[in-house]
């Protein structure tokens, strides 16, 4: 409301002097000052951010440990917010992000909360499905077998169930790769396998052989399928 009035004061404040490294500048502007208060932090952060909103600051997990504190007071649920909103204040792209930094943004969310049913749950898919597209998608800087293992990469902390779930999104997200199946990539896709296609406790023989092979929607072909 504010930030008109304020814009010259936290573009000379918060400007990088000659004197910093990268480091202790992204410590300096993130700082939280002894009495300042949750909310006043995160409304003053957010101002910095929209006004460096270039710095990769915020969207690189290399700098995680610096962002960590204001992502978490930022996206921690309010007594009073109901899932569904939480979930459509993460993944809402703000008007200072480009989609590529809106994506980035949003994962490294998911790195500090991996369990929630966000990430896994195809109900939510539609919230994801941008950032999906954007984070997993393959880079020009690797090769397929480094970005078969980068998308199939388990995060710490995260629940059998929600890497299951989390994994199958991204199949749906990318269903063409060989990734999902090929033998030669049996190794790197192993654990999401032998998780998804485990006998589940009070499955019947007959109903877990016909899951085993019953054609999937992301099963693009009969030969993928096979």
């Amino acid at each position: 409301k504010y930030y008109t009035l304020t814009k010259d004061i936290y573009l000379n404040f918060y400007k990088k002097s000659t004197s910093e490294d990268e480091i202790t500048y992204f410590k300096r502007i993130t700082a939280k000052t002894v009495s300042e208060s949750d909310v006043v932090y995160i409304n003053r952060l957010d101002l910095i951010r929209k006004t460096y909103s270039g710095l990769n600051l915020w969207y690189s997990k290399q700098y995680l440990d610096v962002t960590k504190s204001y992502y978490i007071a930022k996206y921690t649920r309010g007594s009073s917010e109901t899932e569904e909103s939480l979930f459509k204040r993460i993944v809402v792209k703000e008007s200072c992000e480009t989609v590529e930094q809106y994506a980035e943004r949003v994962e490294i969310v998911r790195q500090l909360y991996p369990n929630l049913v966000l990430w896994s749950d195809v109900k939510y898919y539609d919230l994801v499905k941008t950032v999906y597209q954007t984070v997993y998608k393959k880079s020009t800087s690797e090769d397929e077998i480094t970005y078969f293992k980068r998308i199939t990469t388990r995060t710490l902390q995260e629940t059998d169930a929600v890497y299951l779930g989390r994994l199958t999104l991204i199949e749906n997200t990318f269903s063409s790769l060989s990734l999902w199946s090929s033998v030669e990539n049996l190794s790197i896709i192993k654990s999401f396998y032998s998780l998804k296609y485990a006998k589940l406790a009070g499955e019947s023989n007959e109903a877990y052989f016909a899951r085993l092979v019953a054609k999937e929607s992301c099963d693009i072909s009969d030969e993928v399928y096979v």
